[in-house]
């Protein structure tokens, strides 16, 4: 019989993989440009998350994070044609301080440091979306952000330990899309 940790966690995965459908079709609609350096930091986080929760024996929280990666990889394949493929300065900071943040799990012996870098990295991340946002240079497709909401709430549900370090990204990607969301109706409304 399947745990309902087990289900949760493939879910979460499903759910998550399947973002990158209404995404894909934003990308190609011209409505959004994304960032090859954002997707390949996110990318590298997303290894080093999943790598982290399976290391606290959290496997079925690790499926989200391994379909982020493939996700991912998709789409930073698809944005050399339609997204930004330039690195800022913000860009490489944020990809080295994705590689860096392994330091403090070799050091200490323990992923929590890592993950709490990871989740800070992505919230530096959406904080720059909700930036471009707010000054209405930036488009962000809502189901995208509904799906990932959802796909972060049902990794939450497949943790079977409910601590700080295997609760923090999960309630980061359920709680991110809610500015997000909001912000891009009232963008849609005011126009």
């Amino acid at each position: 019989m399947i745990s309902v940790n087990e289900l949760f966690g493939a879910m979460s995965g499903i759910i998550a993989f399947l973002a990158c459908v209404p995404y894909y079709l934003a990308l190609r609609a011209g409505n959004i440009k994304p960032s090859q350096a954002s997707w390949w930091a996110w990318t590298i986080g997303n290894a080093l998350l999943m790598i982290g929760y399976m290391s606290l024996g959290e496997f079925y929280a690790s499926i989200l994070p391994l379909a982020n990666i493939i996700r991912n990889i998709f789409i930073i394949f698809v944005s050399e044609k339609y997204g930004h493929s330039e690195w800022k300065k913000i860009d490489k900071i944020c990809l080295g301080v994705a590689v860096g943040s392994v330091a403090p799990w070799i050091l200490l012996k323990d992923p929590v440091w890592t993950i709490v870098i990871l989740v800070g990295i992505n919230i530096v991340g959406a904080i720059s979306t909700i930036i471009k946002q707010i000054d209405r240079r930036g488009r962000e497709d809502i189901i995208t952000w509904v799906i990932l909401s959802a796909a972060g709430l049902s990794m939450l549900f497949s943790l079977e330990k409910f601590e700080f370090k295997t609760m923090l990204f999960p309630v980061y990607l359920f709680l991110i899309g809610i500015p997000v969301i909001t912000i891009e109706i009232a963008n849609r409304r005011g126009k």
